[in-house]
């Protein structure tokens, strides 16, 4: 029996977007880092911000000393100390919802390979419509120096060739008509050689397939294509940066449309959900609020005046009794 876990980003401004990884391990490590088991690409995220450990029959969660902590169902642990978690628990790290199923059955774990791709998956969503996401070819060598192309987001297929109907399309002898073929998905951009008459060649080496990496040079047929992905880039870049301390802004529910509010009948509208991630301490209590209690008058103080008058009596009376005993 495994842990099956659910992964949501509550970034403000992120594309709704989740992932789902399983483990049939004694040891589930999740942070920032390229080698985690669930590699969350946030600066919120510390490198190895916390882990799951099999304590038992169960499992356990230490936070690894995060800049921004864990939370397990809206309470903070202690750092660097274990904390017994069960089935349908949900932890809060760097912005990121985590739902617990535990003592699942697991068929096949997640790969490292698949959690690349999971991980490619949720940065892309963080910076959704934006130019860090779109991967190219640009030629810097040959008779189409300067041409630009921009690779879609996967998932899809993209044709190189000589014959003018391909998606990179080289006016080139050397180039075969059906040359190589690129495979998007979000594990990135896979090059395969179509069984073309002069290969693909990546500095003086040729290869029939290879997953392109950032900065990648090919050369096909005259032609030298520069290949760029921005998405890699900035995963790497993410991975050596220093911890960011941040707070998410956005809700984990997906963004609905809005009710107008009944006004015939104000119990149906419905209020705007508290935003995930923000911890304000104890939640507000929905009862109202005990009157204060009264406060009890002051006394009027004694004037001056009424002072006066009882130490003129006081001295009225010891005279007179004076005077008694001086006649007796």
């Amino acid at each position: 029996m495994g842990v099956r876990l659910e992964v949501r980003s509550g970034w403000h401004g992120a594309a709704p977007s989740s992932a789902t990884y399983q483990f049939d391990q004694t040891r589930i490590v999740i942070g920032r880092a390229s080698t985690s088991d669930v590699w969350l690409p946030h600066p919120a995220v510390g490198r190895s911000h916390l882990t799951l450990q099999v304590k038992g029959v169960g499992y356990e969660a230490t936070d690894d000393g995060s800049l921004n902590g864990t939370f397990i169902n809206g309470n903070r642990i202690t750092p660097n100390r274990p904390k017994r978690v069960n089935n349908g628990d949900v932890i809060e790290a760097g912005g990121f919802r985590i739902v617990l199923h535990l003592g699942v059955p697991i068929a096949n774990g997640t790969t490292s390979v698949q959690t690349g791709e999971l991980a490619r998956q949720l940065y892309r969503a963080l910076v959704t419509e934006s130019d860090a996401t779109v991967a190219s070819f640009q030629a810097i060598e040959g008779p189409l120096l300067g041409e630009r192309w921009e690779l879609p987001a996967p998932p899809a297929r993209l044709l190189i060739g000589r014959d003018p109907a391909a998606e990179i399309a080289l006016k080139d002898e050397d180039v075969s008509r059906e040359h190589a073929e690129i495979s998007c998905d979000f594990r990135g951009y896979h090059l395969l050689d179509k069984g073309s008459k002069n290969g693909l060649w990546l500095g003086e080496r040729q290869f029939m397939e290879r997953w392109l990496q950032d900065g990648d040079e090919i050369t096909i047929g005259e032609s030298l294509l520069s290949f760029s992905d921005p998405l890699s880039r900035g995963m790497k870049g993410l991975e050596l940066a220093p911890d960011e301390e941040a707070q998410p802004m956005a809700e984990l529910n997906s963004p609905e449309a809005e009710e107008p509010p009944d006004e015939a009948n104000p119990e149906t509208t419905k209020t705007r959900p508290t935003p995930a991630f923000i911890h304000t301490g104890s939640e507000p209590s929905s009862e109202p609020s005990p009157p204060p209690r009264p406060r009890p008058s002051p006394l009027p103080a004694p004037s001056a005046d009424a002072l006066i008058f009882v130490f003129a009596g006081v001295l009225f009376a010891m005279s007179v009794i004076a005077l008694i005993f001086l006649l007796k």
